[in-house]
């Protein structure tokens, strides 16, 4: 009686996750030797399917860049690296568009820039510098609705 109540538990279980949203990785592109170039995840219900994430990646199998989706649109922060796993630039999206922090930086790992977006445009203060950290140049683009660029 032990052994049915345990399996009729573990069967319960099954058919309760079974019916459940899952989530799936698909290879939507790839090299010409196979390998992954682009991964995305969904998470799937039934007949309908969301887009959750997108990971890129360089032919050796090292990451290139990875974000997050909402509502079919970049919806958080995503990154790229450089081809030896370094960052190569950070940027926060919201409903598609950049809207927060972003840092790019040059190939040695000095920052190149960083700044601020503002629904899609380029806010506040810009820094910008040389390879060597010396800082360049300082660009104040303003408030969204007095952007210069």
């Amino acid at each position: 009686m032990r052994n049915l109540s345990w399996k009729g538990l573990l069967g319960i279980v099954l058919l309760l996750t079974a019916c459940g949203p899952k989530t799936v990785e698909v290879v939507t592109d790839r090299f010409p030797d196979g390998k992954a170039k682009i991964v995305k995840l969904y998470r799937v219900e039934g007949k309908d399917s969301t887009l959750l994430k997108e990971t890129t990646f360089y032919q050796s199998g090292q990451k290139y860049m990875e974000g997050w989706y909402r509502n079919g649109q970049r919806d958080s922060t995503w990154t790229a690296w450089l081809r030896d796993g370094r960052i190569w630039s950070k940027g926060f999206y919201r409903n598609g568009q950049e809207d927060g922090p972003k840092e790019v930086y040059h190939e040695n790992g000095q920052l190149f820039y960083k700044g601020q977006y503002r629904m899609g445009k380029r806010s506040g203060e810009w820094k910008f510098y040389s390879s060597e950290g010396e800082l360049l140049q300082t660009i104040d683009y303003g408030e969204p609705d007095t952007l210069k660029n």
